[in-house]
């Protein structure tokens, strides 16, 4: 039928048509009448042959480009955004190989490859990238690594183990506390006050008593707990020669660290370090250097028990290196007292103030986190109102505390301390 109505019309007629189905206002019913037309006004635009254009194909190279001319409502929403012999135009495409110029979709062969080639170029950019950054990232993991070797290398170089013996004189209190807290530690027998030998001195049996001296192999393969009095600057420097200064190095927190060993030639037997420590414990004008040394060592003692604690109630998971790096900022600012109430809150009561057995990570780092925002006083209150009488301990009394200050202290009759307070220890050793 669309034929047979265009056959009916000359070339002046469809272009006539053309311009008013296009460009004036007669609706398409009375333009069917008009030229006494058959077709549907709907399809009039179906009568218009496709135009040619100048233009050729790039992909064939030399075929002409047509167009499809638009229905009626397709011209007027593109002319308003284009010109309206470009409208006329929009719908281009080669009759060969069926190229859309215009369309940015064009499904023909030749778009297709291209776009393959794109995917292409753009997955080779992709892994060009990723290799880039894991290269980037391998070299700056080799080159903490290296750093590390390097600080390992010159620690190692500035502590080789000589044959000059140390005695407990050239030891100040301070790394003598903390000396004797990582043997108790560690190396301990059952006797608190002997701390028994590393390694047995050689031939220990057929040297003279008085020039015998021991070596002590300082190696621990608990890097956790090395990261921590690293990470908690519980080993300082000393301006005396210190056995400690050993166990320093600058990236402790390595991926995987190794412990520095060395050999520790201690002259004086190392039983006579509690006495030498509770000798200098008389002495009034040890008392700051004993107290800083002592809330040093509990402190250690106190977030090795609250991980431990921690780890017990399953409270926590993957993010447990967070919680405890959150309670631990935290608990710098506090005294050792309030450490005991602190860490016994959020490990205890946490649980029991969410009606369970155990958190999640996250409600137990929130809840903690919490506590030592400036609510110590606020939690203490809710420990002595579920425990009026303190008949619950608090903490394990720490090795060498029980040992060095088992008279300084209130002692309670389960067998666990709180440190009362700088003064109290001050005016026990002024008495």
């Amino acid at each position: 039928m669309a034929s047979s109505d265009a056959n009916k019309l000359n070339d002046e007629q469809m272009a006539e048509l053309k311009r008013d189905y296009y460009y004036s206002e007669y609706k398409t019913t009375d333009l069917v009448k008009k030229y006494g037309l058959e077709i549907a006004p709907s399809r009039l635009y179906t009568l218009f042959q496709p135009m040619e254009l100048p233009q050729a194909c790039m992909v064939c190279g030399y075929i002409p480009l047509i167009a499809k001319y638009p229905s009626r409502t397709e011209f007027k929403c593109l002319c308003a955004s284009m010109d309206a012999s470009k409208a006329l135009t929009s719908n281009t495409y080669c009759p060969e190989c069926g190229h859309k110029p215009n369309d940015t979709l064009c499904s023909c062969n030749a778009c297709e490859q291209r776009y393959e080639a794109e995917r292409a170029e753009r997955q080779k950019l992709r892994e060009q990238k990723r290799i880039a950054e894991e290269q980037e990232r391998q070299k700056q993991l080799n080159d903490e690594q290296d750093r590390f070797n390097n600080n390992l290398r010159a620690t190692r170089e500035a502590y080789v183990p000589s044959s000059q013996c140390f005695t407990l004189d050239q030891i100040d209190t301070y790394d003598l506390i903390m000396l004797a807290s990582l043997f108790v530690n560690f190396r301990s027998t059952t006797d608190p006050d002997h701390i028994s030998p590393l390694i047995p001195p050689a031939n220990e049996d057929k040297q003279p008593a008085t020039k015998k001296t021991t070596q002590y192999d300082l190696s621990f393969t608990d890097k956790t707990y090395c990261r921590r009095l690293a990470s908690r600057h519980i080993i300082y420097p000393s301006p005396i020669p210190s056995t400690l200064d050993l166990f320093r190095t600058t990236n402790i927190d390595s991926k995987d660290p190794e412990i520095l060993s060395h050999k520790v030639n201690i002259s004086d037997p190392v039983e006579n370090i509690m006495p030498t420590l509770r000798e200098r414990a008389s002495n009034p004008d040890n008392a700051d250097a004993l107290l800083h040394a002592w809330e040093d060592v509990q402190r250690a003692e106190l977030i090795a028990y609250f991980e431990h604690r921690l780890k017990q109630k399953d409270l926590i998971r993957r993010s447990g290196s967070k919680t405890v790096e959150a309670i631990t900022k935290g608990l710098n600012n506090y005294s050792v007292a309030e450490m005991h109430h602190i860490i016994y809150g959020a490990v205890e009561q946490a649980a029991e103030r969410q009606g369970k057995e155990s958190l999640d990570s996250e409600h137990a780092a929130n809840y903690a986190v919490y506590v030592l925002n400036g609510r110590v006083e606020f939690y203490i209150s809710i420990q002595k109102a579920i425990d009026p009488y303190n008949s619950r301990p608090l903490h394990p009394i720490p090795k060498v505390a029980n040992i060095l200050f088992r008279d300084l202290t209130n002692l309670h009759d389960d067998g666990y301390t709180i440190v009362r307070s700088r003064e109290n220890l001050l005016k026990y050793l002024k008495s």
